[in-house]
């Protein structure tokens, strides 16, 4: 994930995945996710919440391109972008080394039922 000034997409399906101004601090988010990436070349990113339908997921699968993090704090707003490979709604065992540690430390895999 890069730090990243607001931009438009080109084309194809970008998610915004907003975080909460109280939860963990969006360039502890980021640094963590990128250090999965820097040892394993991908990492998860989990989504609590609603549930996406099966034709988004479709869509979101066949289209997707990018994801943007988002968190506002102190009057600021801080944007992190990323690009999507794949979406799903399970996590296959062998993967479970790509999500970062702090899933587990915070609760995150349990609530996402990773």
């Amino acid at each position: 994930m890069t730090k990243s000034e607001a931009t438009t997409p080109r084309s194809g399906i970008s998610l915004l995945l907003r975080l909460p101004s109280t939860g963990m601090p969006i360039e502890r988010v980021a640094d963590a996710h990128q250090k999965v990436i820097a040892t394993s070349g991908s990492v998860w990113l989990g989504i609590l919440g609603r549930r996406y339908s099966e034709q988004n997921v479709g869509r979101i699968r066949r289209d997707g391109e990018s994801f943007y993090l988002v968190q506002r704090t102190n009057g600021e707003t801080v944007v992190f972008k990323g690009n999507m490979s794949d979406v799903s709604y399970s996590l296959a065992e062998e993967q479970r080394s790509l999500v970062p540690e702090y899933y587990r430390e915070s609760g995150i895999s349990e609530r996402a039922k990773l």
